[in-house]
């Protein structure tokens, strides 16, 4: 019975971590507005940075520009999900040449703050930060909108101590 147990209870875990770790790899026929943006905010020569969170990355990535970025059907192998044979159709967006989540890249939207795709697309994710802030020679750190909004975050360059 325990035995039992415990093994629902570690299934009910990895299927949570699972929903978490594809939120937007896909996205489906319908969303369009979430592809037109994606596509919007991916444009060549973006900055990004990739973060995925409820993966369990301790630091965000390193800046990367986009060389090229694409909204294509998504592919498992060799079946391409486009609506043929009985499929449904979904887009998948490559920035790079890789696939990528939505919920886990991060676009440049200021000096020092990088906004989350998937939420800056319309696309809903769960447990991902909506900011990662960057201050010069430093790596990027995830940031909540009440921070940013409330200015908590202080510029690197800014004395902590005062004279």
């Amino acid at each position: 019975m325990l035995k039992n147990l415990a093994f629902t209870a570690l299934s009910v875990l990895a299927l949570t971590s699972i929903a978490h770790a594809d939120q937007c790899a896909w996205i489906e026929k319908g969303d369009k507005y979430v592809v037109k943006s994606a596509k919007r905010l991916l444009n060549a020569d973006a900055e990004f940075i990739e973060f995925c969170a409820p993966c369990g990355d301790g630091n965000p990535g390193k800046i990367q520009e986009v060389s090229s970025s694409n909204i294509q059907f998504a592919k498992m192998g060799e079946d391409v999900f486009d609506g043929t044979g009985g499929r449904e159709v979904f887009h998948e967006v490559t920035i790079n040449g890789k696939a990528q989540d939505l919920a886990y890249v991060y676009v440049r939207t200021g000096a020092r703050v990088f906004g989350n795709v998937a939420m800056l697309s319309g696309c809903p994710v769960q447990g991902v930060p909506p900011f990662l802030y960057t201050a010069p020679g430093k790596r990027a750190t995830p940031i909540s909108l009440e921070q940013l909004a409330t200015g908590s975050r202080k510029p690197a360059s800014e004395d902590k101590t005062k004279k």
